[in-house]
């Protein structure tokens, strides 16, 4: 569980003292809590320009956030295990000293390229 703010955060101290995992945009000393601004709890709203609905599978990490509609969120996470494990590959071929244009087919695109332009 976590805590993601389309906007700026306050009392970072309380939130790192409890340690809850907090994405926003910046932090500041202005709180709007004194002059009784409220939200709700479990309706749809926009986040960052993505819809975001009550049941969807929210991922965070370091890296950023993702939202994905209960009916897909298997599938694609799935899907992103196969990629992880690809990734490890190219890793191994990286530490074997291969280039990675070679690894990732660009330096065969390229050369395809480059010979459809020769003719």
């Amino acid at each position: 569980a976590g805590v993601i703010i389309d906007g700026v955060a306050t009392d970072i101290g309380e939130v790192r003292k409890y340690g809850v995992p907090l994405w926003c945009r910046g932090l500041s000393a202005v709180t709007t809590k004194r002059i009784g601004l409220a939200g709700e709890f479990c309706v749809p709203v926009s986040c960052g320009g993505v819809a975001v609905r009550p049941g969807d599978v929210i991922i965070a990490d370091e890296c950023g956030i993702v939202v994905l509609p209960p009916a897909e969120a298997e599938a694609i996470a799935d899907r992103a295990i196969g990629m992880q494990d690809a990734e490890a590959t190219s890793r191994k071929r990286l530490d074997a000293g291969e280039k990675l244009p070679d690894i990732s087919g660009a330096t065969k695109m390229l050369e395809e390229a480059r010979a459809k332009q020769k003719k």
